[in-house]
């Protein structure tokens, strides 16, 4: 996380572009591979950041009630899906964008909310008998306190700007 930072603060727009060039011609050594890497997935931070209208609307609609557990995750996976497939367009073109300082910090509270969702839905699943779902929903009224605090923070994150 740390060399993400670090890479996010001195981001350089030609230095992504150059390593997209190398990466496409299969040019790129192991050092150049890692910084690509890098500079990769701050670029999926970024998407998901310009995305982040589309992940405030379900957040909301889940902290109202309007959405269910299994809901939220499906919204949530749809949505980083098309950030994924975005990001592998805007690679594909050579399309380099500028990232927002706070894109890194969304894009792992996202990621860290999607599997939390995604773990409880297959707990939820694998449950069979009527005391392991009354021990799983027991669990998540425990978890859900944290859940509800993270969601705070990203639509937080998300409204700052």
């Amino acid at each position: 996380m740390d060399q993400l930072q670090d890479i996010l603060l001195s981001f350089s727009k030609q230095r992504y572009y150059d390593l997209l060039e190398l990466e496409k011609s299969n040019q790129l050594d192991e050092k150049n591979r890692e910084t690509f890497e890098c500079y990769d997935e701050i670029a999926c931070a970024q998407i998901n950041w310009e995305m982040k209208n589309k992940y405030s609307q379900v957040l909301k609609s889940y902290y109202l009630g309007k959405l269910k557990e299994s809901d939220l995750w499906i919204k949530l996976d749809e949505i980083a899906i098309s950030a994924s497939k975005l990001q592998k367009m805007t690679r594909q073109y050579s399309f380099v964008i500028s990232p927002n300082l706070k894109c890194l910090e969304l894009h792992i509270k996202i990621h860290d909310l999607i599997i939390d969702c995604e773990q409880y839905a297959e707990e939820w699943d694998d449950a069979n008998f009527k005391e392991e779902v009354k021990d799983l929903e027991r669990y998540f009224e425990n978890f859900k306190g944290q859940f509800i605090t993270d969601l705070k923070v990203i639509l937080n994150l998300i409204l700052e700007n």
